[in-house]
């Protein structure tokens, strides 16, 4: 059902445009006018030459219509016009055709559709008679999704003999209202949530300074469905567009622009160089993305990252009926398939004394990954049902091309079956691999092992995108067993008879202002000490994009110690041996740097004893990711007064959320506007 010269689904075409589209070209030596008229001829001759006498009987106008009980579920799709009808599978459309005539008794209605659906997913009644026939279409639970358009046939046995095209299209969708259906979702508390909702909460930054965005899914805009309708008339053929897990593989696949999908959804990009296309981090929403998607023909939309991919596969799963929601795992490892032993659940990182990062073997630690779940009641295919994790960025291959998923998240938990379908050793490495620091002495381009520092696990959290809780939703229970893991924490604790423990905080993390670091040491003998690192810009995989500064600072770690600079200052506490330095980074020395406000401390503390021999006594990582300014937003009436401000709202301001606060805060002002006419009257001044 896909135009190719416009790239639009047919029916929201035109009719002028049709008329374009399918013109006939000019015959050699003839008027364009005197070939239309002789295909005419030739195509009517064809028609009434093989076709038997219909004894005058035509179809007049056609209605398409759901039940009255079924129109609430899908009555928050925002179509223009009667575009389409669209209904869940289950559920049952009704169809009323009227007539010019009665139905010659030798004759009988056939109803078919376009791309074929097979008479096994549909039950067929015809009601009625002259002059409204109507046809009652049952779907059944197993029904293949996409848009279809309905012919009525008239048929004498076996011979067509006319037909009428109906002008408006079906639309079929997955249906987790429904018991049968393959996606059926028996938690009916959180159907709010995971299908209707249109926004969602993006979660961001480290797993020492998360932020959150909000998200707009806009699931039932009239672009996000046509969208999402392109991208499943995409399936290869013999694809079943009946199986969820097929229909969600493909989706994984087809979202991502790669090698073998030159015509993906979206584009990713790590670098910097997005002009003159959309940074990642400009996206609010998914609506920006569809809106561009359908308008340029389903040309592939530029830039992203995870997060937007994932926030837009959470759009067209919930356009298609699925219920689905976006999940962030901290500290998330990308572990590199290895030849002849897959993947080892295990990743090395390489660290000098200072904990910088020479090099990570066999993978890599984000700071953070999202991707998504879809809800599968029961797979045809023997996995287990229930959450299934479906990733648009896998940086691995799975059947040759970059996809993930449908993956049994109980699967995850237990993996005792590593080659269940699909990807189940690859999401297991993501959020539980194990994390071997080995650290090095480096004395200029030479390097030697001085022993393991340390180990952790991969996944230090992981969140769900909920908007309507109060408390963020922890799945990292869904994914492992809790009293397996280690998270990687704020420290790297040192093995020696004088141990400390280094930690790090920041109070101060407001972006326009100086951003404070506060490093602890805690324990260990009373020494003259030593922090030496460095500050970078990282993006949210932890790769290094920019250098800030070099730390560098000495004290006495003592009951009794102060000193400071102009860049940090320590203080030690005289109950146990605690030193806090503060490390300070003024506005000039980040602000023309920061891209996606990832900020990274790497700092080694040692002991000098000898005046210039250092031992190393501890290292410490933290990631800094910078809160925005709050922006005050006052409302004013037309003297200037103020009426409320922002805090008061504790939300984003809308033109309705205006009218609706200054309707309840001030009726007179309410009744001034009302006198007024809707297209003249003006909203408050906003400052």
């Amino acid at each position: 059902g896909i135009n190719a010269e416009y790239g639009l689904p047919k029916f929201i075409l035109s009719q002028e445009k049709m008329k374009q589209k399918n013109s006939s070209p000019s015959l050699p030596g003839c008027p364009q006018q005197t070939a239309s008229r002789l295909f005419l001829f030739l195509f009517v001759f064809f028609v009434f030459s093989s076709l038997p006498a219909v004894h005058g009987f035509s179809i007049l106008s056609s209605n398409l219509q759901l039940g009255d009980s079924q129109q609430q579920q899908t009555s928050q799709y925002r179509l223009t016009g009667d575009a389409a009808l669209i209904v869940r599978r289950g559920l049952t459309f009704f169809l009323t055709v009227s007539a010019a005539s009665p139905l010659p008794n030798d004759l009988s209605f056939r109803l078919s559709f376009l791309p074929n659906l097979p008479e096994s997913q549909y039950d067929l009644k015809i009601l009625g008679g002259f002059p409204n026939y109507q046809f009652s279409v049952e779907l059944r639970t197993n029904a293949s999704i996409g848009i279809y358009s309905l012919t009525v046939n008239v048929v004498r046995g076996e011979t067509q003999v006319y037909r009428f095209r109906v002008p408006r299209r079906v639309v079929i969708l997955f249906n987790p209202l429904h018991t049968e259906d393959e996606v059926y979702f028996p938690k009916a508390s959180q159907l709010q949530e995971y299908l209707f909702q249109e926004y969602g909460t993006a979660w961001t930054g480290s797993i020492s300074n998360m932020g959150r965005e909000r998200w707009y899914y806009a699931q039932f805009d009239y672009n996000a469905l046509l969208s999402a309708l392109h991208v499943v008339s995409q399936m290869p053929e013999g694809s079943d567009r009946s199986d969820p897990v097929q229909v969600t593989r493909w989706l994984s696949y087809f979202i991502t622009f790669q090698e073998k999908n030159q015509n993906g959804v979206m584009e990713g990009r790590w670098k910097e160089e997005y002009e003159p296309y959309t940074p990642p981090t400009s996206w609010t929403g998914s609506n920006e993305i569809t809106d561009e998607y359908v308008r340029s023909g389903f040309k592939t939309v530029r830039y992203a990252q995870c997060w937007v991919f994932s926030g837009l596969f959470t759009t067209l799963l919930r356009t298609l009926g699925l219920v689905s929601r976006q999940v962030f795992n901290f500290e998330s490892v990308h572990e590199k398939y290895k030849e002849g032993q897959g993947y080892t659940q295990s990743i090395q990182i390489y660290i000098d004394d200072q904990g910088k990062t020479l090099s990570q073997q066999q993978g890599s630690v984000w700071n953070f990954h999202s991707w998504n779940e879809a809800w599968i009641n029961t797979r045809r295919d023997g996995e287990e049902g229930g959450w299934q994790a479906l990733d648009s960025t896998p940086q691995e291959l799975s059947e040759g091309v970059y996809q993930m998923g449908p993956t049994p998240v109980v699967t995850v938990k237990e993996f005792e079956r590593r080659d269940a379908k699909y990807d189940v050793s690859f999401v297991r490495s993501m959020v539980a691999a194990t994390i071997k620091y080995e650290e090095f002495n480096c004395f200029g381009d030479q390097c030697h092992f001085r022993r393991t520092a340390g180990s952790a696990h991969a996944g230090a959290i992981l969140l769900a995108s909920d908007f309507m809780r109060q408390n963020r939703r922890d799945l990292t229970a869904n994914y492992k067993d809790r009293t397996t893991w280690r998270p990687l924490g704020k420290r790297t604790v040192m093995e020696s008879e004088d141990q400390a423990e280094v930690k790090i905080r920041f109070p101060q993390k407001v972006f326009g202002k100086s951003l404070v670091a506060e490093v602890k040491v805690i324990g260990g003998k009373q020494c003259q000490m030593d922090i030496k690192g460095q500050v970078h810009i990282v993006d949210y995989r932890d790769i290094i994009v920019d250098h800030i500064k070099d730390v560098s600072l000495s004290w006495l770690h003592s009951a009794d110690s102060t000193s400071s600079s102009s860049s940090s200052s320590v203080s030690s506490s005289s109950s146990s041996l605690i030193s806090t330095l503060r490390i300070k980074l003024e506005v000039p020395e980040y602000v023309d740097k920061i891209r996606d406000n990832h900020l990274k401390f790497t700092l080694g503390v040692f002991t000098n004893s000898s005046g210039d021999t250092l031992s190393p006594v501890g290292n410490v990582k933290g990631h800094l990711h910078l809160q925005m300014p709050e922006l005050l937003v006052e409302l004013l009436d037309e003297e200037g007064e103020v009426l409320g401000t922002s805090r008061d709202q504790k939300k984003t301001f809308t033109l309705l959320s205006i009218r609706k606060y200054l309707d309840e805060k001030t009726p007179s002002s309410s009744s001034r506007r009302n006198k007024r006419s809707a297209e003249t009257r003006s909203l408050p001044f906003c400052r």
